[in-house]
């Protein structure tokens, strides 16, 4: 929760006021539910969530600009179940098709970028990113200033 807030301020001090951040699930036009995802960036002069509590909120599909996955430590079965929840995001029925939802999770520390990224891995994990990796779209990772 600590690494959810860190990462929600500092998103704040890039995004205008026009945009929101949040936490919870996202619903499209059908009721159909995602799972629930750390941070939503949404877009305010589109929808606002429907339900907004200190918990969690419910946003409609039809404002979310991106959804994000906090880790604190970012192994590759983390990164493996971050991308089974952004399929399950992506069964939802979208409402403008002509704009994509950025799909990514962020580490604080961890192991699965950087084995992904050593030399003596590299084919095996550019195989793993483009065979397994389908729904997520970006990978950050603090502890070694690097996104994927």
């Amino acid at each position: 929760m600590l690494r959810e807030a860190l990462l929600d301020e500092l998103l704040h001090a890039y995004l205008t006021p026009r945009y929101g951040t949040g936490t919870g699930v996202v619903i499209d036009p059908n009721g159909k539910q995602s799972p629930q995802m750390d941070i939503i960036v949404y877009d305010r002069g589109l929808l606002l969530p429907i339900v907004k509590s200190e918990r969690s909120d419910v946003f409609p599909l039809h404002s979310v600009l991106a959804a994000i996955e906090v880790k604190s430590n970012l192994t590759r079965a983390e990164l493996l179940e971050t991308e089974l929840n952004m399929r399950e995001f992506e069964k939802l029925e979208p409402v403008d098709i002509s704009r994509s939802i950025l799909k990514m999770v962020f580490g604080f520390f961890g192991s699965g970028a950087k084995e992904l990224a050593t030399a003596k891995n590299r084919s095996e994990g550019i195989k793993f990113l483009t065979k397994e990796m389908r729904s997520v779209k970006a990978i950050g990772l603090l502890d070694r200033f690097s996104w994927i």
